[in-house]
């Protein structure tokens, strides 16, 4: 593996995983007022945090394969 790629992936994953974070709680948030049990909302939220993180790390994966390319 290139340098370009293991260090774009490595800076990817704190913020995926922060990007998760996040939006896990602002969509449990906002589902939790619409339903009047808690098992609905928090299984869409977490669907929606892992959707956030798989984005994110797909999209460093992405800059690191384009900056091991561009820096041949």
């Amino acid at each position: 593996m290139n340098k370009q790629f293991l260090v774009a992936f490595v800076i990817g994953i704190p913020f995926s995983v922060i990007a998760g974070i996040f939006v896990f709680l602002l969509s449990y948030r906002e589902y939790s007022r619409h339903f009047p049990d808690k098992g609905k909302p928090l299984k869409m939220s977490f669907e929606s945090a892992f959707f956030a993180f798989s984005f994110f790390i797909i999209l460093s994966i992405i800059i690191g394969i384009a900056l091991s390319n561009m820096f041949r």
